[in-house]
């Protein structure tokens, strides 16, 4: 005998999507995460990336999420570095929703955490309406999260795509994407398929969305991180690094 599966999707209320009124202004793109998720070693630097792109599309981007101020540090080091205003980049350290603040501050779009993906502000965004950029993480399929956005969403690997496609962003296009985002949320991801499955004697059945064809490790690239991490300033920094979160979780206790 075996068991039988059911595919039950991430789900997450309905706040309704935004209401586009932006009109040629400048790129306002978003990310949720707090360090945990993007202050992690890896070969993209997101705390380095954001200011080039802030540079690259004279833009703003919206940061909803703690980060530690040794990574506040490096961000607003890179914008000085690059002439960037220290106003083009907007710090919300927490919020009740991201789905509203992404809202209110009515976002272009919307780049996944990177090295570490987040599956449930990933859905928020698209509930929003949100045109979502996600990144291929170099070895690892579950930290993309290609899966649970559209098909058609934009992945990059290296820095360069990513800047490229945000400058090349058009209106019509993000008009496409924000329809293509919401139509994923209410095809997969309405709160009211779960309450439907936990209440219901018959099951109902999701489909389960294929497994995206854009993935494609870079075992190249892997090894040579592997290999950068044994250096000896890449060791002490991890150990400062969890020193420094055991020290943290102590003094919340």
């Amino acid at each position: 005998m075996g068991l039988n599966n059911n595919y039950i999707p991430l789900t997450f209320e309905d706040k309704s999507r935004l209401v586009k009124l932006r009109n040629n202004e400048n790129l306002l793109t978003a990310t949720a995460a707090g360090f945990n998720k993007v202050e992690i070693p890896y070969c993209v630097n997101y705390l380095k990336l954001i200011p080039k792109i802030l540079k690259e599309t004279n833009g703003k981007h919206l940061h909803i999420g703690k980060l530690t101020p040794w990574g506040l540090w490096i961000l607003y080091s890179e914008m000085r570095k690059l002439g960037v205003s220290r106003d083009n980049f907007i710090y919300i350290e927490w919020t009740t929703s991201v789905w509203e603040k992404l809202k209110e501050y009515n976002v272009d779009a919307y780049l996944v955490s990177f090295p570490y993906g987040a599956g449930l502000t990933l859905i928020e965004a698209m509930g929003a309406g949100l045109p979502v950029v996600l990144h291929q993480h170099f070895y690892s399929r579950v930290l993309s999260s290609l899966e649970l956005a559209y098909p058609d969403a934009f992945v990059w690997s290296t820095p360069d795509e990513l800047i490229d496609h945000l400058k090349g962003l058009t209106p019509k296009q993000m008009s496409v994407e924000s329809d293509m985002a919401r139509c994923q949320y209410e095809k997969y991801h309405r709160s009211d398929f779960l309450k439907e499955y936990l209440n219901s004697s018959n099951k109902p059945q999701i489909d389960v969305p294929s497994l995206s064809r854009k993935f494609k490790p870079r075992l190249d690239e892997w090894a040579v991180w592997v290999d950068n991490q044994f250096k000896f300033s890449n060791i002490v920094f991890r150990i400062i690094y969890r020193l420094a979160r055991k020290i943290r979780r102590y003094a919340l206790l």
